[in-house]
């Protein structure tokens, strides 16, 4: 499902639009119950749904009114949007670019890493993307106004205490009267690397700080010292370390890796033979060999735990909990690594790694996993 994050607001209204004869869209309204308005406000998201023809969900938050509001009503956005998405899902934001320009010269003048807004990232089951990334504010003012849509102004971004607004109505402007280009060099998409490991050999308060850094990551003090003193671990533990929201720092095979937290793994039918992206993976076929039967109908869950399997070929019986260990299956690929069983429950694989004895045939296809990347 193609979920539209729908503030009313004029950006949102044209990502809306545009997107609203894809099969499937919906929009979906947070209301964070700072602003008087906000009641009227959901009520005209709803009405130009339905005037778009779209389907429509509004969610209440609660988020504190006190302190900084801008944070809180984030927390509380994002929280709403993680319980919403489903497996497969997208949820698309109406960033643009000069929204990533801003928030690069905002990263950097308050001390961050400007790696500014990613084009795509997980959240919850799904996935969250800003298609609308590479595309300046006045070309979508001009589509509003060329196909005549109504949209609110949230008075809040006339206040000029709030660090964006402040960039964008005093800096932005001034850069790009001096350097033309500026905007579209600091909206420019950043390829993100995959992070390297860190050896623990080489843990170092500086060799963490860099290391995040280049992961694009606020740099905590209280997280860095928590990877120094749990480097130092016992070598059978496998610590982890919560380095930002939804990001861990975990310790395995004398190496830090970055990973970044998924969905749990929800269970669905599977065919042998059919590709199907499930979880936080992709499971595949290959032809030949011992395997299972083409055709084969089959349920996908995650373990529950104390789950066995006779390994065909090997004479042996293992709990799945020892072959993802012995095969050196990090752990925190374990919990969402799918279970296939047969619809009498009987389980009769894991991919990647044993088919049941009892299960495979000759000449038959044999299921693979490929996790997605941990960061």
């Amino acid at each position: 499902m193609l979920w539209v994050a729908f503030s009313g607001g004029r950006d949102s209204t044209v990502l809306l639009h545009a997107l609203r004869d894809v099969p499937g869209v919906a929009a979906t309204h947070i209301d964070h119950g700072l602003n008087a308005d906000s009641a009227a406000w959901a009520w005209h998201c709803a009405r130009v749904a339905a005037d778009l023809g779209v389907g429509f969900e509004a969610r209440r938050v609660c988020a504190a009114a006190d302190g900084n509001r801008e944070q809180a009503a984030r927390r509380a956005r994002y929280a709403a949007w993680r319980e919403l998405l489903r497996p497969g899902d997208l949820l698309a934001l109406a960033h643009h670019a000069d929204d990533q320009a801003e928030t690069r010269l905002w990263q950097l003048l308050t001390g961050r890493e400007p790696g500014g807004m990613p084009v795509e990232r997980r959240l919850g089951g799904g996935l969250l993307v800003r298609p609308m990334l590479g595309i300046r504010r006045a070309a979508i003012t001009a589509y509003a106004e060329h196909h005549g849509l109504r949209w609110i102004e949230d008075p809040s971004n006339e206040d000029l205490s709030l660090d964006r607004n402040y960039i964008r109505a005093h800096i932005l402007p001034r850069i790009e009267e001096r350097f033309p280009n500026a905007v579209k060099r600091l909206a420019r998409p950043r390829p993100a690397a995959a992070p390297v490991p860190l050896a623990a050999s080489a843990v170092s308060t500086t060799t963490i700080e860099d290391w995040l850094r280049a992961a694009g990551l606020p740099v905590a003090r209280a997280a860095v010292a928590q990877i120094r003193r749990q480097t130092s671990a016992c070598r059978d533990r496998v610590p982890q370390v919560t380095v930002a929201p939804g990001i861990r720092a975990w310790r395995h095979a004398d190496h830090w890796h970055l990973v970044r937290e998924s969905a749990p793994l929800a269970a669905q039918p599977v065919a042998v033979g059919v590709c199907a992206r499930i979880g936080s993976g992709a499971l595949g076929w290959r032809r030949g060999g011992r395997g299972l039967p083409a055709g084969m109908r089959m349920t996908v869950r995650p373990r529950a735990g104390g789950e066995r399997l006779r390994v065909d070929g090997r004479n042996l019986t293992k709990s799945v909990k020892a072959l993802l260990h012995d095969a050196g299956v990090p752990p925190w690929r374990r919990p969402g690594w799918p279970l296939l069983f047969a619809d009498d429950g009987t389980l009769v694989a894991l991919p990647g790694l044993a088919v049941a004895e009892g299960a495979a045939v000759a000449d038959g296809w044999q299921p693979q996993w490929t996790p997605f990347e941990d960061f």
